[in-house]
């Protein structure tokens, strides 16, 4: 099971989710390059809450919407891999927020899929 750590950057005055995810299972985990690499994925569920614990609603992205990544990651036990998320799709990331997300991967000896989430984190 990986453990997930969000962190908040900005990158070029745009707010940008970063997600490191360790590997905490004895065996290897296998995450798609559409959760790690695609900084717009659908794939990665995240949800914000504002300091009070209220929701901060999301809005459908209009638009170019880009292309699924293909294939997978190795991710060995211990290891780290990282991922970053714009985070357009909320009308406004307030300075105290706490974020949560949640995605799939699966065991890269054929096991079927898990879901992993993070809990609730303050950036």
């Amino acid at each position: 099971m990986p453990a997930i750590s969000p962190t908040r950057e900005f990158e070029e005055s745009y707010p940008v989710l970063v997600a490191v995810m360790t590997n905490r299972s004895p065996r290897p985990i296998c995450i798609s390059n559409e959760v790690l690499k695609n900084t717009a994925s659908i794939a990665v569920g995240i949800g914000l809450r504002d300091r009070r614990g209220r929701a901060i609603p999301s809005r459908r992205l209009q638009g170019y919407i880009p292309p699924a990544r293909t294939g997978f990651v190795r991710v060995d036990s211990g290891a780290t891999v990282a991922a970053r998320y714009y985070l357009a799709m909320f009308r406004r990331v307030p300075a105290h927020v706490s974020a949560r997300l949640t995605f799939s991967f699966d065991g890269c000896d054929g096991t079927p899929s898990s879901q992993a989430s993070s809990g609730w984190q303050s950036l």
